[in-house]
């Protein structure tokens, strides 16, 4: 009986001494509940706020090609498919080996000098008709000759009395009106000049050749028949819309001395295409419109761009990047720092007891991996850049360093620098 209850009273002091303590366990719970983060000090940076606007590249200089003169057309560019040997024979008329006076050697959709040789009518009817005037101010200039000899004759008899006084009179007339007649017809010999060199026309500035509308054969008339386009493609503009919010800051601004009229300065902005992430392209605003358009509150603004690589071309689709304050110091946080719930925006901070509070803030810009902070913040503190979706209001984590080293954010620039560079350039002649 003795053994039994020995053997009992040892079971259980075994049982007893082998459980954990209590105090150990819930160490353990602690120490596994911690969330490692990774956390970053919020500090400051010199800052340009920017805002993006969508617009359209535009040509500064559109030009619709005319005939000036009527006639059967015997000369036009034509397709890159084509070459000078493997044109189609003309069989319009008038159309000869002579009437060609000069060579098209441009092609649709192609770059352009001013000067270069477009479009030629046929020049023989012009010719004939300038010949002709020619003839007559020759005939003309004889006869005045002719008649200025009688006039120096009658001068001489009249003072002899071989002449009348009337005789002379009608002397003088008939040579003076002989001069008139001659001047007459040096302008129509002008004339004739002018619509025979109206015949052959060229491009009147340098640019992207557009579509030939009237082909060789075809009868154009003067003033009225469009042949092609020429647009202008350095400098491009870019026109876009503003709307009324931003119009308004802005002019308070300018009331306030903090930034310049874009009327009266030249405000630097950048351009981005379609197919571009970052703003490669800098120019500067050189038009405000006068008035604000009543349907939609937006004001158009027009940039003018160099684009002496030939990338921007008329019509195409655009990002235009204009800052609206002048350079001052801003907070900066990463921007996958901002959490979004119910009650706005807000980020993490962490105390120094290493726990975290829900901090409300106010936001001012986001460009790429960064974001300036208005209000909520103090450069300083520390924040959460990683790890939002772990963590709640109250809880202690476990800080870690942000696993790589950002890139020095510049919010001057339109984006940030860790992005992936723009596609290659094209040049409008490769396109």
């Amino acid at each position: 009986m003795m053994r039994a209850l020995v053997a009992i009273l040892l079971t259980i002091l075994c049982s007893i001494g082998c459980k954990p303590k209590p105090i150990a366990k819930e160490a353990v719970a602690v120490e596994r509940e911690l969330q490692q983060v990774e956390v970053e000090d919020v500090r400051s940076e010199s800052t340009i706020d920017y805002r993006e606007f969508t617009g359209r590249t535009s040509a500064v200089t559109t030009i619709e090609i005319r005939a000036r003169v009527s006639g059967y057309l015997v000369q036009s560019p034509t397709s890159k498919l084509i070459t000078d040997r493997a044109r189609p024979a003309n069989n319009s008329p008038g159309d000869s080996k002579d009437s060609i006076s000069f060579v098209v050697e441009v092609s649709e959709g192609g770059r352009v000098s001013k000067g270069n040789p477009l479009f030629e009518i046929d020049p023989s009817p012009y010719k004939a008709i300038l010949a002709q005037a020619t003839g007559n101010l020759i005939a003309r200039q004889a006869q005045f000759t002719r008649l200025e000899l009688e006039l120096i004759r009658n001068r001489e008899l009249v003072r002899t009395n071989s002449v009348s006084e009337s005789d002379l009179d009608l002397a003088i007339a008939n040579s003076a009106e002989t001069a008139g007649q001659i001047e007459n017809l040096k302008a129509v010999v002008s004339q004739a000049e002018l619509n025979l060199e109206f015949t052959r026309i060229s491009s009147p500035i340098d640019g992207l050749l557009g579509q030939t509308f009237v082909t060789n054969g075809n009868l154009v008339t003067g003033d009225a028949t469009i042949l092609t386009t020429v647009v202008s493609t350095s400098p491009i503009q870019a026109y876009f819309d503003v709307d009324e919010g931003t119009v308004l800051d802005y002019r308070e601004r300018v009331r306030d001395g903090k930034v310049p009229s874009a009327r009266g300065s030249s405000i630097e902005v950048k351009l981005g295409l379609a197919n571009e992430l970052d703003y490669p392209h800098v120019g500067n605003i050189d038009f405000v419109d006068n008035a604000t358009d009543g349907s939609t509150g937006n004001t158009r603004m027009r940039a003018l761009f160099l684009n002496e690589e030939g990338a921007l071309s008329p019509g195409l689709f655009a990002r235009i990047s204009a800052p609206i304050s002048a350079e001052y110091m801003a907070t900066i946080v990463q921007s996958r720092a901002l959490g979004m719930d119910q009650k706005g925006r807000y980020v993490m901070v962490v105390d120094q007891d290493d726990t975290v509070h829900r901090r409300t803030i106010q936001m001012g810009t986001i460009r790429g991996d960064r974001a300036t902070i208005a209000q909520g913040l103090k450069v300083g503190e520390a924040i959460v850049v990683a790890g939002l979706q772990k963590i709640k209001d109250g809880d202690k984590v476990r800080r870690n360093p942000p696993k790589s080293p950002e890139p020095k954010s510049d919010l001057k620039r339109d984006s940030s620098t860790d992005q992936p560079k723009s596609a290659p350039k094209v040049s409008a002649d490769e396109s």
